[in-house]
């Protein structure tokens, strides 16, 4: 979606009402793709802001990556990014390989190659069918239909319609541009920022930042059930807003503890991991008429305990509660 001009005004008149005016130091601004239009770069640089951004297009050329020039980047999950920085006289461009990414998108790649010369040949072996149409601008119109619906590598192609007396005889196909398809499908993407000085690992960590703002809003909104708003009077919804927010402090807190100790879930994932761990409340009779209660916990796993251990807390949190009840 392109974004508006009045976005980041809206969003300079928020810095403008949070920061301190005599405050000198440089504010750099993490920008989503979404509005990170030309015109609202030129906008923040016009203003006096830093800014870090994925880049929109491809601002530099595929031939110009050069993999013996790569800086690897540690990744959460022991994976890698490697990375090549590009530097112009007012932005530096930072590429990024993944690897997961790469796979991810190598296997988009053959699928979608896979289907699209699929149906090539089935219009090539209707030429040859007994009851195929073979019309030239019937066929010709059959792969321009066909190239729309696989735009995304079509053009990467070459599709040939030998004809005869306007009669089509025969398809060939041939993906003339394998490289260029293959570097657009490299889980590769690009990040620019105004920063002329900072390290590869730097921008990146910058960037990231935004993942880590984007997992917030989706736990707010979603595992503490920010939505939806029942409440019609006014004071009802500000305390449900209030008592989401101050939750969401209580989950950051739980979830930088365990980032301290290497533990990266996301909160999602610790709510599954400790769900069966549980108090248990147990009732009987015996023979004597005597109802007996005993309340206790569940045997915590190898993974409760580590999660428990980097928060400081104990598995039992009170002794097993034994007690007897004579039903009259």
């Amino acid at each position: 979606m392109e974004g508006s001009v009045s976005e980041i005004k809206t969003l300079q008149q928020m810095l403008d009402y949070l920061c301190d005016p005599e405050e000198t130091k440089s504010i750099t601004i993490v920008i989503d793709a979404g509005i990170s239009s030309e015109e609202n770069l030129r906008y923040l640089r016009e203003q006096g802001y830093d800014y870090i951004c994925v880049a929109r297009n491809k601002p530099v050329d595929y031939e110009q990556i050069d993999s013996s020039q790569f800086v690897t980047i540690s990744n959460k999950g022991n994976t890698e990014i490697q990375s090549q920085i590009f530097t112009t006289d007012r932005e530096s461009i930072l590429y990024c390989q993944s690897t997961p990414m790469r796979q991810k998108e190598k296997a988009i790649q053959e699928r979608f190659c896979s289907r699209f010369e699929e149906e090539l040949e089935k219009i090539n072996k209707s030429l040859t069918a007994k009851y195929g149409r073979r019309k030239y601008d019937y066929v010709q119109e059959r792969v321009i239909r066909l190239k729309e619906r696989f735009k995304s590598i079509s053009s990467f192609y070459t599709i040939n319609i030998c004809q005869e007396d306007n009669q089509a005889v025969s398809l060939t196909y041939n993906c003339e541009f394998q490289e260029a398809l293959d570097h657009k499908y490299s889980g590769s993407y690009y990040l620019r920022t105004s920063h002329l000085d900072l390290s590869n690992e730097e921008i990146w960590s910058l960037y990231m930042m935004l993942n880590t703002i984007e997992s917030a809003f989706r736990t707010i909104k979603s595992e503490l059930q920010l939505r939806p708003v029942c409440h019609q009077k006014e004071d009802r919804v500000e305390a449900h807003l209030f008592i989401t927010v101050l939750a969401y402090h209580i989950v950051n807190a739980i979830r930088y503890r365990l980032k301290e100790n290497g533990i990266n879930f996301s909160w999602k994932t610790v709510r599954k991991m400790m769900h069966n761990h549980q108090i248990v409340l147990t009732s009987m009779q015996n023979k004597e008429g005597e109802t007996i209660t005993i309340l206790d916990t569940t045997v915590p796993e190898d993974i409760h305990n580590e999660i428990y251990d980097a928060l400081n807390l104990s598995p039992n949190p009170f002794a097993r509660k034994v007690s007897k009840r004579k039903i009259m």
